[in-house]
C-alpha cells in the first residue's frame, strides 16, 4: 500500500501560480519603469526591510560586498559553493554581493570572504 508523504500540484495549479508570479513581476517592472528610484526604494523596504537615503553604492561599499545566495536562511556554505567553484574553474576575478537580511548584512556572511 502506498503512503504519500507529499504530492506535487496538478498542472492547472502550477500554471495558475506561474501566472500569478508573472503578473506580479511584470507589475513591479512596470512600476520601476514609470516611477524609477522611488519604486525601487519601496520594493527594497517591502521585500528586504532595507531603507537608505541613496541606493547607489559608494566605491567603498562596492569593494566590500560579496553576493551569497541568502533568502530566509543565509549560510556561509553558500559563499563556498559560489566562490570556490568559480576559483577551481579558473575564474581569475570573482565579484560577488549579498542581499540584506532583515535590513542589514547577514551575520553568517558578513565576514566578507575574499579570494585573490
Amino acid at each position: 500500500m502506498e503512503n504519500w508523504l507529499k504530492q506535487g500540484r496538478d498542472e492547472s495549479e502550477v500554471m495558475a501560480a506561474d501566472s500569478k508570479v508573472r503578473e506580479a513581476v511584470e507589475g513591479m517592472l512596470r512600476d520601476i519603469s514609470e516611477r524609477g528610484d522611488e519604486a525601487v526604494r519601496q520594493l527594497s523596504i517591502r521585500f528586504d526591510k532595507y531603507e537608505r537615503d541613496n541606493y547607489r553604492l559608494s566605491e567603498e561599499e562596492i569593494q566590500g560586498c560579496l553576493y551569497v545566495p541568502g533568502g530566509k536562511y543565509p549560510l556561509l556554505a553558500s559563499a563556498h559553493m559560489s566562490l570556490i567553484t568559480a576559483k577551481v574553474a579558473g575564474v581569475p576575478r570573482v565579484i560577488t554581493c549579498a542581499p540584506p537580511f532583515l535590513g542589514k548584512p547577514a551575520p553568517a556572511i558578513e565576514s566578507r570572504i575574499r579570494t585573490n
